[in-house]
């Protein structure tokens, strides 16, 4: 069989965006090294929204029989005409939803529905079921770590010390822990990568979301566990934070009920004395199968996993 090239559509002037560098960029680095024979990774931005004529255009013009993985902006922008042409010429049209507003996106224009967590591959199945969410087939491909970070060589850190690698303004840390807890910002791309140097420091990371900060239409991916497993780190979050349980397993022993004080305080504790010993290694092992789930070799094997649904051998 002929070797079908997979398109990461970016968006133009968009690189800097998070989900774009992320899932068009750094993802694509992790791939196209492990593809195969039957596939090659490759770019392509797209024209703006501002400039629907030119998406047309584009549509019209871009190489047949490929498959198109259009990143979070690009799928959210895309014209409605450019999007039919380019399911005419395509193999395949893949939407990359990440953390996209299931309820709002046009998933009509996609041919397969991916997903960066098995919480949304769950959500995205149920709203089909529902008649809310187009038909078509469902692939994970679960959220990457940056490139940088993957790259990264890392190892356990020989301390406690517990840092938030996000923006402040996502998570609750209760007043008590306050001082034991490192804010890294990850606000942005560039901030992100000012930290990189301080990140394997850290033995815990604290994973936990504003309990407003929900919707129905909008599943995140569990992208701090990803960040903590890249760390060498072990992590305390929530049952309720999607995916946390699938990835870490339902025995991992930092895991809390819910987002309330006494339970955060409670696995806070337990981390902290059990630093060390072997309920820590086997919960180290455990995050450690995340690293493995998110490396280049298995997301490769996950675009060969879409790339069959599209009919390539």
């Amino acid at each position: 069989m002929a070797e079908v090239a997979v398109y990461f559509v970016r968006l133009f002037g968009d690189e800097n965006t998070g989900s774009t560098q992320m899932r068009g960029h750094d993802l694509f680095e992790l791939v196209e090294p492990y593809m195969g024979p039957n596939l090659s990774a490759r770019q392509i931005v797209m024209p703006t929204a501002k400039h629907r004529i030119a998406q047309r255009i584009w549509a019209r013009v871009v190489p047949r029989d490929a498959i198109y993985f259009l990143t979070k902006r690009a799928l959210e922008r895309i014209d409605p005409e450019a999007a039919h042409i380019l399911k005419s010429r395509a193999r395949a049209v893949c939407f990359d939803y990440v953390d996209g507003d299931l309820q709002r996106i046009r998933s009509e224009f996609a041919d397969i529905h991916v997903c960066t967590s098995y919480a949304q591959e769950k959500a995205i199945i149920r709203l089909q079921l529902e008649g809310q969410f187009a038909p078509g087939p469902t692939c994970v491909i679960l959220h990457n770590a940056s490139a940088d970070l993957t790259n990264m060589k890392s190892k356990p850190a020989s301390s406690f010390s517990t840092a938030y690698v996000g923006t402040i303004a996502m998570t609750e840390i209760p007043e008590v822990l306050q001082s034991e807890v490192q804010i890294i910002d990850a606000s942005s791309t560039k901030d992100f990568k000012k930290s990189l140097n301080r990140l394997s420091q850290f033995s815990l990371h604290y994973c936990f979301r504003r309990s407003k900060e929900k919707s129905d239409g909008i599943i995140k991916p569990f992208t701090k566990g990803v960040t903590a497993a890249m760390c060498s780190s072990n992590v305390i979050t929530s049952r309720k934070v999607w995916d946390a349980e699938a990835l870490l397993g339902s025995d991992y022993p930092y895991l809390t009920n819910d987002n309330s004080e006494e339970e955060i305080l409670q696995a806070f504790e337990m981390a902290r004395s059990s630093f060390g010993t072997k309920t820590w290694q086997d919960a180290l092992h455990a995050v450690g199968q995340i690293k493995e789930l998110t490396s280049g070799p298995a997301l490769a094997q996950a675009f060969k996993d879409m790339s069959r649904i599209a009919g390539v051998a």
